[in-house]
């Protein structure tokens, strides 16, 4: 989920309500993100969100695994041999980035 549609690539108007933690969340379109060597598909664009976020489930799905320890998430491939990303912990907002 992200706030601003320019990230997105192969924009695809799309309208999903759903509750999430900040209450309830519209998206105004869905498309393809790229960040390094992480590409997610079927990403939501929602204006009224402050940060993006990233669906566990959805990497799932999409052939990702991911772990928390040592205050970082880490997200790898299926194959176990390509790092596609690290979030480090941020104690203020108990997310990672």
């Amino acid at each position: 989920m992200i706030p601003d549609i320019s990230i997105l690539t192969q924009v695809k108007r799309e309208e999903v309500t759903f509750q999430a933690a900040c209450g309830i969340v519209s998206s105004t379109h869905k498309g393809l993100v790229k960040e390094g060597n992480l590409i997610l598909r079927d990403v939501l664009c929602c204006p009224k969100v402050t940060r993006k976020m990233i669906s566990g489930p959805m990497l799932d799905l999409s052939g990702h695994r991911f772990t928390f320890n040592d205050k970082k998430c880490c997200i790898v491939h299926k194959d176990g041999l390509e790092l596609r990303g690290v979030g480090k912990l941020d104690r203020a907002t108990r997310t990672y980035f």
